[in-house]
């Protein structure tokens, strides 16, 4: 689903918006990746947009399990071949 609007000017109402610098190397990476892997990338940059002030790096795991749920199969496939 889409974000929740906000109160934008006057009685419009508008999506959450972020400027990004295209040209930090962070963000060329995620450019890369999104070839490979969209939503990978699209995870990566929200959590980065999202999560900027504390990371959670504790809930991690849970977080991406829940948004990326096929990457989670997929790694739990390669761990129980180890």
């Amino acid at each position: 689903p889409p974000p929740v609007a906000i109160a934008g000017v006057g009685r419009r109402l508008r999506r959450p918006e972020a400027a990004v610098n295209h040209d930090h190397p962070h963000l060329q990476a995620l450019v890369k990746l999104r070839a490979r892997d969209p939503a990978m990338a699209a995870y990566c940059l929200a959590k980065d947009l999202l999560l900027a002030e504390d990371r959670r790096l504790d809930l991690d795991g849970p977080l991406m399990a829940a948004a990326l749920p096929g990457h989670a199969r997929r790694f739990d496939a390669k761990e129980a071949r180890r």
